[in-house]
C-alpha cells in the first residue's frame, strides 16, 4: 500500500501525517489491518532503537 510506505517514510523522518493521510488510515479495510500494524511497528522499532545494531 503506497499510503503506508509514505507514512513509514514520514514517521522515520519524524514528520506528522496530514489530516487526509490520517483519515485514509482510519478508513482502511479490515483486510489491511495487519499491514497498518506492521508499518507502525517498523517506525516504532526504528525510533526506539529496538533491533538496531
Amino acid at each position: 500500500m503506497d499510503l503506508l510506505n509514505t507514512l513509514v517514510d514520514k514517521g522515520l523522518r519524524r514528520e506528522l501525517p496530514t489530516r487526509e493521510e490520517a483519515l485514509a488510515v482510519l478508513a482502511t479495510s479490515d483486510d489491511e489491518l495487519l499491514d497498518v500494524v506492521a508499518a507502525a511497528g517498523k517506525v516504532r522499532r526504528q525510533c526506539s532503537g529496538v533491533g538496531s545494531s
